[in-house]
C-alpha cells in the first residue's frame, strides 16, 4: 500500500473528502455523541483577510506629494483631491472613507512597508511565504495560523485524548482552503455558505494509513478522530448560527466580500469556541489585485469594495460590544512596482502596507512611508518584517509564544494593548 503524504493529499483533493452530511465512521459517531460545545466568551479572535494578486501599496497608502510617485505614474498617480490625508503628504484614497472613519475611532490601523528580505515575485511562492511565515522552506506543509491552531487543541495521547470542544479555525470562501490555516493536529472547517460545509482534514504527520510511525497507531487514530469530531461539531454550529442569527441594524453592501464578512460576524456572535477565522477577496490564481493593465478604475473599485465591507463588519461587531475581542489583519503576496508599465498598470514589486482592524489598537499609523529612491524588485523596500506582525498577534491575542510557531524570534510591534 502506497503511503500518501499530507502534501499529496492536499494536491489530490483528498484532503477535503469529509463532507457534512456524508458517511461518518463509527468512531466519529461515538465521539460526536459527547456533550455539546461549551463556548467561551473571553477568548480573543483573529480574522485573516487574504487579498489575492498583489495589492498595489502605493495607491492604497498614497504618497500624493512625492515627486517620484507623481512622475513614475503619469496615469495612475492620485492627486491631493483624490485622497484623505493620514500623515504629511500621505493619505488613503477617498473611496476608502469607510475605514478612515474606523481609523479616527481607533479601530483601524496602517502599517507601512511590510515585507521580508529577498522577496519572491512569483504569485504562488510569494503567497506561500506569507501564509506559512517560512521564506527559507521550499516545501512548507503547514501555515502559521494552522500551527497556532495546533496549540489550541490537546496534544495527542495514546488511548483517550480529550475531544476539543470546537475546531480552532474556520475558512469562509469558495476557493481552496489556503495553507495559512493548515496545521498538523487541527482541522479547518471550510464554509462557502450555510448549505456547503466541508472539513479540510489535512494533517502534517507522514501519512494517514500505512507508515504513520510518528505516533503510536492508537494515538494517531485518536488525534485524527478527535480533530475531525470537533470540526464536525463546529460545522453543525455554523449551520445553526446561519439559521438562528437575527439581522441587526447594520447594513452591509451587496457584494460577495461583504456577504462573507456579514456571515463571519454571525459566527463570532454565535460563540462557537473557534478563535481563528480566515476569508479572502480577489479569488484564486493570480487574483483580481494583479493589476498589470488598466489599473486605475479596477483598483479603486476593489479598495472601495474592501473598505465598505470592512467598515460594516467593524460596526456590526461594535454594535454587540464584541469588537474589542477581535483583531483583523490583511495580507497580499507582494506590492507593485513604483513605476507604472506601458499598459497603464503596475507589475510585481516587493513590500507594501498592511491593515489591522479591531479592538485594542494603540496607534493608527505605524512607521513612515518608505523612501521611493530605495527600491527592490522595482518596488519599495520593507522596513517591517511581516513576522513581527504575526508575533504580535500570537503573543498579544492568541496567548501563544511566537517562537514556537515562527521557529525564530521576532520583535512584536507596540501596536496592540
Amino acid at each position: 500500500m502506497r503511503t500518501l503524504s499530507r502534501r499529496t493529499l492536499l494536491q489530490s483533493g483528498l484532503a477535503s473528502a469529509v463532507v457534512l452530511g456524508g458517511h461518518i465512521p463509527g468512531f466519529l459517531r461515538r465521539a460526536l455523541a459527547d456533550e455539546r460545545l461549551s463556548p467561551s466568551i473571553h477568548d480573543s479572535i483573529v480574522v485573516a483577510i487574504q487579498l489575492a494578486g498583489g495589492n498595489d501599496g502605493l495607491n492604497t497608502v498614497v504618497p500624493y506629494e512625492n515627486d517620484i510617485y507623481q512622475r513614475s505614474r503619469p496615469t495612475l498617480a492620485l492627486k491631493k483631491k483624490d485622497v484623505i490625508p493620514l500623515q504629511q503628504g500621505v493619505g488613503i484614497p477617498a473611496r476608502m472613507k469607510g475605514v478612515f472613519d474606523g481609523l479616527e475611532q481607533g479601530s483601524f490601523a496602517v502599517i507601512h512597508a511590510v515585507g521580508y528580505s529577498n522577496p519572491s515575485g512569483d504569485h504562488d511562492r510569494a503567497m506561500e511565504i506569507w501564509q506559512t511565515a517560512q521564506p527559507d522552506n521550499p516545501h512548507p506543509e503547514t501555515g502559521w495560523l494552522g500551527r497556532a491552531a495546533d496549540h489550541l487543541v490537546p496534544s495527542p495521547k495514546a488511548g483517550a485524548s480529550p475531544i476539543p470542544a470546537a475546531s480552532p479555525s474556520v475558512f469562509i470562501s469558495e476557493i481552496a482552503t489556503p495553507l495559512t490555516v493548515i496545521g498538523r493536529a487541527s482541522v479547518c472547517v471550510k464554509a462557502a455558505d450555510p448549505a456547503s460545509l466541508t472539513l479540510d482534514a489535512s494533517f502534517g504527520f507522514p501519512a494517514i494509513g500505512e507508515g504513520t510511525s510518528k505516533f503510536p497507531s492508537a494515538a494517531c487514530e485518536s488525534l485524527v478522530s478527535d480533530a475531525i469530531a470537533a470540526s464536525l461539531r463546529t460545522a453543525e454550529r455554523v449551520a445553526e448560527a446561519s439559521r438562528e442569527d437575527k439581522p441587526g441594524n447594520v447594513s452591509y453592501p451587496s457584494t460577495l466580500f461583504a456577504r462573507r464578512l456579514e456571515w463571519l460576524a454571525r459566527l463570532i456572535r454565535a460563540e462557537l469556541g473557534t478563535r481563528i477565522f480566515c476569508t479572502e477577496m480577489g479569488g484564486s490564481g493570480p487574483g483580481s489585485f494583479d493589476t498589470h493593465s488598466l489599473q486605475a478604475n479596477n483598483h479603486g473599485e476593489l479598495l472601495g469594495e474592501f473598505s465598505d465591507a470592512l467598515a460594516a463588519f467593524l460596526a456590526d461587531l461594535a454594535r454587540d460590544r464584541i469588537l474589542e475581542r477581535v483583531i483583523v489583519y490583511t495580507y497580499s503576496e507582494f506590492g507593485r512596482t513604483v513605476r507604472e508599465n506601458g499598459r497603464r498598470g503596475t507589475d510585481h514589486g516587493s513590500a507594501a502596507p498592511i491593515f489591522l482592524a479591531g479592538g485594542g489598537l494603540r496607534q493608527s499609523v505605524v512607521g513612515e512611508h518608505p523612501d521611493l529612491r530605495e527600491m527592490e524588485n522595482g518596488g519599495v523596500k520593507h522596513t517591517v518584517d511581516f513576522r513581527q506582525i504575526y508575533a504580535t498577534i500570537l503573543e498579544r491575542r492568541l496567548g501563544i509564544p511566537s517562537q514556537q510557531v515562527l521557529s525564530a524570534s521576532f520583535e512584536p510591534l507596540p501596536i496592540l494593548v
